[in-house]
């Protein structure tokens, strides 16, 4: 996905001033196909944010530097 090749990109970062130095980055991701009935419940973009954001608590507890995600269709 594209998030995890993003999170990828960031821990291969290198700095010149702090060789040892390993950026880590986690990613909630929500994918909501709004012509579900699944979807009925996502009336506005704060719903939406919402899904994303309980990703990305996921993701942080499963022991972080991670993608978590979901999706919504039919």
């Amino acid at each position: 996905s594209l998030a995890e090749n993003i999170r990828k990109a960031i821990m291969a970062l290198k700095f010149k001033e702090q060789p040892s130095l390993v950026v880590t980055a986690s990613f909630g991701v929500a994918t909501v196909h709004f012509n579900s009935p699944k979807a009925r419940n996502i009336h506005q973009f704060d719903d939406f944010v919402k899904l994303a954001d309980d990703e990305l608590y996921k993701a942080k507890l499963g022991g972080r530097n991670t993608v978590s995600a979901t999706v919504i269709q039919q």
